[in-house]
């Protein structure tokens, strides 16, 4: 039951992916889907007090279960190359899932100390 919750909130979280970046650079912004580590809520809150705010970012949204986190943006303020810099200054390395590629649950919960280390 647990993973058919999972593959519904997947396939809705894909859906969302695939139809929203149409959308968006109608307005002259783009939605890219990075793929980043993150591995605790520590993790999500440092994305978005940081990446949020920079500039020419309108939207965020962090998907810990797919490990990936979404930015839409302005085209004409920044770029992917620009977000990517923004994320290693944070310590993340964030690469880009290329548009319509289907993002799988990968993320498992782990004692994370906070510390950088994981005990699985």
């Amino acid at each position: 039951m647990k993973s058919n919750i999972i593959r519904l909130i997947s396939a809705l979280f894909i859906c969302f992916l695939l139809v929203t970046p149409a959308l968006a650079q109608k307005k002259g912004q783009k939605k890219t889907v990075f793929k980043v580590e993150l591995d605790c809520q520590n993790c999500i809150n440092n994305i978005e007090k940081n990446i949020a705010w920079e500039k020419g970012v309108t939207d965020l949204k962090c998907d810990i279960k797919t490990q990936t986190v979404a930015v839409t943006y302005k085209t004409s303020k920044t770029n992917d190359a620009a977000l990517i810099t923004a994320f290693k200054k944070l310590g993340k390395e964030a690469v880009v899932v290329p548009e319509g590629t289907k993002v799988e649950a990968t993320h498992e919960n782990c004692n994370h100390d906070h510390k950088g280390e994981h005990k699985h």
